[in-house]
């Protein structure tokens, strides 16, 4: 289970682990926003677990890349065939390079589509020109937006997180 981090602000900055959130609202670093619907049982106790987390002192929002990973760049695409608009899953999308490895296309963020199993056979070892194939959204480096769509992308997992990160 991921938290989500806000700045004091309530600007969504990233996603951590449960215990990292846990050991962050004990040291008095962060408060919590939305309590999910999971319960930690002890013997003695219980505790309602956070799903939002909001730090206490502003922190300037990182300009970091991220990093090229299949379920971000999945992310990143919205779990669409870039050249049919098929939804997918994980299991169902592969990654394609528009300009094929073959003929010297990098394994970069600018380079890189999701693609349904079938269309990445149709295109082949061709660009997409060459396969009369059109990408319905040009790929582009992730940048400091793309951490925002990545969230909100994963809102879809997480809907309580649908109202920080929609507003």
């Amino acid at each position: 289970m991921h938290v989500l981090i806000l700045n004091s602000s309530y600007l969504p900055i990233q996603t951590c682990s449960l215990k990292k959130a846990i050991k962050m609202i004990y040291r008095g670093v962060a408060t919590i926003e939305k309590y999910s619907s999971h319960i930690w049982r002890s013997v003695s106790s219980e505790i309602s677990l956070p799903t939002v987390i909001r730090l206490i002192n502003y922190h300037k929002i990182p300009d970091r890349s991220h990093k090229l990973t299949k379920k971000n760049l999945f992310l990143r695409d919205n779990y669409l065939c870039q050249y049919c608009g098929e939804v997918g899953t994980e299991r169902s999308l592969t990654i394609d390079h528009v300009m094929p490895k073959s003929r010297g296309g990098t394994s970069k963020w600018d380079n890189l589509v999701s693609s349904c199993k079938k269309c990445n056979t149709v295109k082949g070892n061709r660009t997409p020109e060459e396969a009369g194939m059109k990408i319905l959204k040009k790929p582009t480096k992730a940048g400091i937006h793309t951490q925002t769509t990545l969230l909100r992308n994963k809102a879809i997992v997480y809907p309580d997180w649908s109202e920080f990160l929609f507003n």
